[in-house]
């Protein structure tokens, strides 16, 4: 972005609309990604953000069911067994049906508060679908202010829901058996990490927590340098997490309570999830690319 603005300031509109459009092919970050399609906007090259990131617009969806107590989340209502468009169900309130939902959020956003106004201690549920003409690998990304479930195909596939739930895959069409759930181990942004019989958590304030990956059970926990978006990365026994700010931390998982055994300020913003690759770990900044690794011999 900062090459872009220095291409602006020179008056190369061509090197600058090519600079802020490979900006905003790697963006992640709302605001920076508001900031570069107004300045694309602005020479000329509008862009279609709900297009642009893949947001899926088009949903069906049903509810209010009951979720008093929290007791919504684990119970199986009709829509999780059978997708049923012509059916009509028992509601919290009264008979529920689905209906066509449309959102005209620029970031994809499905708002229940809309069709069904801002109901307490209630669930929904919402389906789409999408094609892929061939098979691929592909990344799906869902948010959401509360607890949700996401499945594919029939499958059940994630469940975050006050703090980590570890599921066991099930077979022959079986639901996933449920293992264990801890709300000890709270991810933020950042997805958890295996690393051998230990998982890892880190929250966006920057609190890095160990625990158990056959139990769940919290083993211990230590402040990095935050805040994060980036998924921490393993090699060995070492973690390496990258903070928004640019500050590279590689912690020591064997230590009994985890130990920073190096650090290095990249100086830039980094939101994306470092990768490693050949003896080398790669940063991507907000201006640049960064490989660090041994120099060759």
């Amino acid at each position: 972005m900062d090459q872009a603005g220095q291409a602006l300031a020179a008056s190369n509109n061509a090197g600058a609309i090519l600079l802020f459009q490979q900006a905003l092919s790697c963006g992640r970050d709302v605001k920076q990604i508001d900031s570069v399609a107004k300045k694309l906007g602005e020479l000329g090259q509008p862009v279609d953000l709900t297009k642009l990131f893949g947001f899926l617009t088009e949903w069906k969806i049903i509810g209010p069911f009951d979720n008093t107590g929290q007791k919504g989340f684990e119970a199986v209502y009709p829509p999780e067994q059978k997708i049923d468009f012509a059916a009509e169900y028992a509601g919290k309130a009264g008979k529920v049906r689905w209906q066509d939902y449309t959102t005209k959020h620029l970031y994809g956003m499905v708002d229940m508060n809309q069709p069904y106004g801002k109901l307490k201690e209630v669930t929904a549920y919402a389906t789409t679908d999408f094609f892929s003409d061939r098979a691929q690998p592909v990344e799906l990304r869902l948010g959401g202010k509360n607890s949700w479930k996401v499945w594919l195909n029939g499958k059940l596939l994630f469940v975050p829901y006050h703090g980590l739930t570890a599921l066991q895959s099930g077979f022959g069409g079986e639901r996933p058996k449920q293992l264990w759930q801890s709300g000890q181990l709270r991810p933020g942004t950042p997805s958890p990490i295996v690393l051998g019989a230990k998982v890892f958590v880190l929250n966006d304030g920057g609190i890095l927590t160990c625990g158990e990956a056959a139990t769940g059970q919290r083993l211990w926990q230590l402040r990095l340098k935050g805040p994060f978006s980036a998924t921490p990365v393993a090699v060995g026994h070492f973690l390496y997490c990258v903070s928004e700010k640019g500050v590279a931390q590689v912690v020591d998982t064997s230590k009994p309570e985890g130990e920073v055994v190096s650090e290095l300020d990249l100086g830039e913003t980094v939101l994306s999830t470092p990768a490693i690759s050949r003896g080398a770990i790669y940063f991507r900044s907000d201006a640049r690319l960064w490989k660090i690794g041994k120099s060759p011999a």
